[in-house]
C-alpha cells in the first residue's frame, strides 16, 4: 500500500506540474481578453437567484457582492445562508490566488532548473579537466539567482505579458479585418 500511494503521489505532482503553464496561459487569455478573470458563486435564497462575482484584473480585485440588508426575508435565516454563500465564495477567491501565486513560484523553480543543467558542463569541465576559472560560473549563476532570481522571474513574467498582450491585440485586429 504505501508504494501505491508513492505512486498516486508521484502521479498527482506530475500531472499538477505539467498542468502549471496550460492553467497560466488560460488565465492569461482571459485576462487579456475579458479584461479580468472571473470567479463567480450563484446562489438561491426562496426561489430568487442571487450571484457573488469577484472579478481579478491588472492589480485590481473587485467584488460584486448582493445587498446584505434584503427587508423581504426573515433576517436571521437570510444572513446565515448569505453568510455560508458568502465564505465559500472568498474561500473560492482565496484558492484561485494562492493558485496564481503559486505560478510565480513554479516559474521561479523551472528558471533555476535551466540555469542549473546549463551549469553542468562548466562545473564537470572545472573538475575533470582541473580548469578551476570554470567554477566562477556556476557560482556567479547561483548568486545571481539566490539574490535576483524573483525579480528576474518577475521581469520575465512582465516579458511575457506583454509579449501576449502584442499577440492577442494582432490577432483581434486580424479577425476585425476579416469581418469587414
Amino acid at each position: 500500500m504505501p508504494a501505491e500511494r508513492d505512486l498516486s503521489q508521484l502521479w498527482k505532482n506530475t500531472t499538477e506540474w505539467l498542468q502549471k503553464p496550460v492553467r497560466a496561459l488560460r488565465f492569461a487569455r482571459n485576462l487579456l481578453k475579458e479584461g479580468g478573470h472571473s470567479i463567480e458563486t450563484p446562489f438561491t435564497y426562496q426561489g430568487n437567484t442571487f450571484v457573488l462575482r469577484t472579478v481579478i484584473g491588472f492589480g485590481d480585485v473587485i467584488n460584486f457582492i448582493p445587498n446584505p440588508a434584503q427587508e423581504q426575508y426573515d433576517p436571521a435565516d437570510w444572513h446565515n445562508h448569505y453568510k455560508e454563500h458568502i465564505n465559500l465564495h472568498f474561500e473560492k477567491t482565496t484558492t484561485f490566488l494562492n493558485a496564481f501565486e503559486k505560478q510565480t513560484t513554479f516559474w521561479e523553480a523551472s528558471l533555476k532548473g535551466i540555469v542549473g543543467a546549463a551549469n553542468i558542463y562548466p562545473l564537470y569541465q572545472a573538475i575533470l579537466m582541473e580548469e578551476w576559472l570554470l567554477l566562477l560560473s556556476p557560482v556567479a549563476s547561483a548568486v545571481y539567482l539566490y539574490f535576483f532570481g524573483k525579480a528576474t522571474v518577475q521581469k520575465l513574467v512582465y516579458g511575457l505579458w506583454q509579449f501576449a498582450k502584442q499577440l492577442f491585440t494582432i490577432r483581434k485586429k486580424i479577425v476585425a479585418r476579416r469581418k469587414k
